[in-house]
């Protein structure tokens, strides 16, 4: 992996072959699926972290590449192994991102502002097993979650929990199982989907697939 922008996308194909079969999973069971949209705040910290797929280019890739998303006024700061886009959307929002890349350690960190806001903060490390990684999500009401992922394979864990503050940092060091520390949390292992549900239960049940036409 040369640059940030290759290392966010192997980590993004990672990701989703682990956390769609557990959203799949847990939309298919009765029991859980209300449970299911608990994990969308992982999905929503992807569009904020849009211009990951592209630090490390050419400021001309970049302007091309998220002008299509309706970005404007761009300007893109390459300085070394850190990153900075700034730019506005149509309504005249302005925009931050900030990324700041350690090819030794093989880790990212991510930080998304809206309007002078913070929004998101993520931390990725890739490891031996796979990936981590963290995610500090801030709503428009001024709440906040954290979501812990661990990827191996196709197999994933995901813990959440609310957060007044920002989280600790990852150190790397972590386990396939840290996740499984937040009070909610949910594995996929092979065909079994495991977990610790928001109202205190127990889950394991069998991963069912999505019948397709």
């Amino acid at each position: 992996m040369g640059s940030p922008s290759e290392f966010y996308s192997e980590f993004n194909e990672a990701k989703y072959l682990a956390i769609d079969r557990l959203s799949e999973g847990l939309s298919n069971n009765d029991a859980t699926v209300f449970e299911a949209m608990s994990i969308l705040g992982m999905v929503f910290v992807d569009l904020e972290n849009l211009p990951a797929t592209v630090i490390g280019q050419d400021q001309t890739a970049v302007e091309a590449a998220l002008g299509v998303f309706g970005a404007k006024n761009l300007k893109y700061t390459d300085n070394g192994n850190s990153y900075l886009i700034t730019y506005n959307n149509d309504e005249g929002d302005s925009y931050e991102f900030k990324a700041d890349w350690d090819p030794a350690a093989q880790a990212l960190i991510c930080n998304s502002t809206v309007n002078g806001k913070m929004t998101s903060q993520s931390e990725i490390i890739k490891t031996s097993f796979g990936f981590i990684s963290q995610d500090y999500v801030i709503s428009d009401d001024g709440s906040a979650a954290v979501y812990h992922l661990a990827v191996q394979g196709e197999d994933g864990v995901v813990g959440v929990y609310e957060s007044s503050s920002k989280p600790t940092a990852l150190t790397g060091s972590e386990g396939y199982d840290f996740p499984k520390s937040a009070p909610v949390w949910f594995a996929i292992t092979g065909m079994t989907i495991t977990g610790l549900a928001s109202d205190g239960s127990n889950l394991n049940f069998e991963y069912v697939p999505s019948k397709t036409e």
